[in-house]
């Protein structure tokens, strides 16, 4: 059995979750922002890179020889970096791409993707 809606319980479910949508943002815009640890960079983890402050780092391994920067680029005017990362395996390569953008109110969007090449 289905059920049909008129166009004005549509527009007034769109209305509700939109109110919500708008009040979850303001919530979040109030809150205080959370602590943030200082920033490490994931190819540069060796422990003799690791700022004090973040000490509770914890590596296993190798990290600086698994991954390798193919290419980075950023602009602290623009707000905004991108890297590029490769890391060989057996049978080809995985790469990581990553940008981060900072947003107007000062935090940051990240967007990471990763593919495996075949040798």
């Amino acid at each position: 059995m289905t059920t049909k809606h008129t166009t004005a319980e549509k527009d007034e479910k769109m209305a509700a979750e939109t109110a919500k949508s708008e009040a979850r943002a303001a919530e979040a815009a109030a809150a205080p922002p959370a602590e943030v640890a200082p920033a490490v960079a994931p190819n540069d983890l060796a422990a003799a890179n690791v700022p004090e402050e973040a000490s509770d780092v914890e590596t296993v391994g190798n990290p600086d020889a698994a991954w390798s920067v193919v290419a980075k680029a950023s602009s602290e005017k623009g707000g905004w970096t991108k890297v590029t990362r490769r890391m060989a395996v057996s049978n080809g390569a995985i790469y990581q791409t990553e940008t981060q953008q900072r947003n107007p109110d000062g935090s940051f969007a990240l967007s990471q993707a990763t593919v495996f090449v075949p040798a």
